[in-house]
């Protein structure tokens, strides 16, 4: 707004009203970035509807972007745990989308979320090229390594499985919160 107010109060040199221009789109590229940002860090339908629907937006979200076909399954209509699983969970399955889509070659992903009364498993598989051996171990590759780590604090489990020309699954396990076992170090 300040700089709206000072771009108005400019004298009339073509320069200085092409420069503030540019600032004005800038600071309104941002301000949509830090929202489109934040929106996928915690979506408000996380803490609002909770993580099947966030799942299932993400789901569509990742469809329409991508133009890839995805399908979510899920048994239960309500899955009730605490806002430390729900995010980990929602970031373990937007990053195993974000790796479909820039990775997998694929044209249809399936995700799958299921509980029990020890566990929630998170399960999602492409059809595309399918992971190696080596790409699983990259050191490198901060996609996974922040997923395993995400599982891992949660006291789960993480795994990925890919065969060759008929794609990649990757797997989460994550204890209920009262059967959750302390994180190894």
């Amino acid at each position: 707004m300040d700089l709206s107010w000072f771009a108005s109060r400019l004298p009339n040199q073509p320069a200085l009203l092409e420069k503030s221009a540019a600032m004005l789109k800038l600071i309104d590229s941002t301000v949509q970035a830090v929202r489109r940002l934040s929106t996928e860090l915690r979506p408000a339908i996380l803490d609002s509807l909770g993580l099947i629907p966030a799942i299932e937006w993400l789901a569509q979200e990742f469809q329409k972007r991508t133009g890839l076909e995805c399908d979510f399954m899920t048994p239960d209509e309500e899955l009730n745990v605490d806002q430390e699983r729900t995010t980990a969970l929602f970031r373990i399955c937007q990053e195993a989308l974000t790796n479909v889509a820039r990775y997998a070659q694929a044209t249809r992903v399936h995700i799958e979320l299921d509980s029990d009364e020890q566990e929630i498993t998170l399960r999602i598989a492409d059809n595309g090229r399918g992971i190696t051996e080596a790409e699983q171990r990259a050191t490198n590759s901060f996609g996974l390594l922040g997923m395993r780590e995400r599982s891992r604090l949660l006291g789960g489990t993480f795994s990925i499985k890919g065969t060759p020309n008929a794609g990649t699954t990757l797997t989460v396990r994550v204890p209920m919160p009262r059967h959750a076992a302390a994180p190894v170090a």
